[in-house]
């Protein structure tokens, strides 16, 4: 007739496991908290608006997702506090019940054994209610915020995909800056190759001077004619490299600011995929909790409670209608003995409950000694 009671490890599991989950949300939440969101508005694929509705949300996830979070925990300890206080009067009364379930075995006949044990299992059964009450007031507090959660994980989503669009957007500019850096170095390369072709032409110009210049002293025409050649020939080269010299500067000039913007753009690239990935964790993280996780095994260990009382109150209402079957009682209750002196260290057990916790760290630790 016994009951099975759910295992205690398994109820300490069920709880530890849902405030284990939190504390990961926590973390999470941190996280993302503390990732800085580059300004992308210097893009033309970003304007300030998106840029604006986006902070806009992403500051409303982590006020929502703060909210929920730091409104569970405190229900589940209040909920493990009652559980605590309810066990001690649920202790007693099951000592008692012991004490006239053993006068009734040796006495079935014992009236006054049987009343203080019906009055001791209704006293039981009463706290047991109690209990039973607070955590439905508990679930209903908890489950009145958890649409935060739903809220805060489809606005995660969005958040992801807004952030992936950052990262094609950086990643475009990268390429493009790349690029351009990549066409200027060419160019510069050219240049300088053209100013030593340059550099080359000035070392023959200037041996035509020379010549020109000896030939016009004797009096050669030809000579007159080459003299004055090389000299425009020799300008126009200076001009030329002046010039190439100028442009090779601004050429320099704007790869360095390019390479500017390139170390602020990779910098922004790392900062917002990290961002991604806290998103992301916290993300996958209140969904599972909204799928996942539940405290409905307090109940059941409730319910299980009180479907034995049930059973020990339905053999005495038997025994009581039919005295030949009080021997068999007696003989059940011997063996209910058992089931009543663990369903006492079971509820002995909640009243030991210890909680190490520590907001923002997956670290949580319940304890019961038995």
């Amino acid at each position: 007739m016994a009951t099975v009671l759910p295992s205690f490890t398994d109820f300490q599991t069920t709880v530890t496991q849902y405030l284990s989950a939190i504390a990961t949300m926590k973390a999470y939440t941190t996280d993302v908290t503390q990732c800085q969101i580059p300004s992308l508005i210097t893009f033309e694929s970003i304007d300030q608006k998106d840029y604006d509705d986006f902070t806009q949300k992403f500051s409303a996830m982590v006020t929502g997702a703060v909210t929920w979070l730091e409104s569970v925990q405190p229900n589940l300890e209040a909920l493990l506090s009652s559980l605590s206080q309810s066990s001690n009067l649920v202790n007693m009364e099951v000592s008692n019940s012991l004490k006239y379930a053993q006068l009734l075995e040796s006495n079935p006949q014992d009236a006054l054994s049987l009343e203080n044990l019906n009055k001791s299992l209704v006293s039981c059964e009463d706290s047991l209610n109690q209990l039973k009450l607070f955590v439905s007031s508990t679930f209903e507090s908890v489950n009145s915020n958890a649409g935060i959660i739903q809220n805060t994980a489809a606005d995660l989503q969005q958040i992801s995909t807004d952030i992936s669009n950052m990262i094609a957007a950086y990643s475009t500019a990268t390429d493009a800056i790349n690029k351009a850096l990549s066409n200027i170095e060419d160019e510069i390369g050219q240049l300088k190759s053209n100013e030593d072709a340059q550099n080359l032409m000035k070392i023959g110009t200037g041996a035509m001077l020379l010549i020109g210049f000896g030939l016009a002293m004797y009096g050669n025409p030809t000579g007159f004619t080459m003299f004055v050649g090389a000299l425009i020939n020799a300008n126009q080269e200076e001009n030329q490299i002046a010039m190439d010299d100028k442009t090779i500067s601004s050429l320099q000039d704007q790869v360095s600011r390019l390479q500017k913007e390139l170390n602020t753009d990779l910098a922004a690239y790392v900062s917002v995929q990290s961002t991604k990935k806290a998103v992301d964790s916290l993300t996958d993280g209140l969904k599972k909790l909204s799928a996942g996780q539940s405290l409905i095994d307090i109940e059941g260990f409730i319910q299980s409670a009180f479907n034995y009382l049930s059973d020990v109150n339905s053999e005495i209402q038997q025994a009581q209608k039919d005295e030949g079957r009080w021997g068999q009682v007696a003989s059940d209750l011997q063996a209910a003995q058992a089931e009543w002196s663990r369903l006492q260290q079971y509820i002995g057990n909640m009243s030991s409950f210890t909680i190490s916790y520590t907001p923002g760290v997956n670290n949580v630790v319940i304890r019961a000694d038995s």
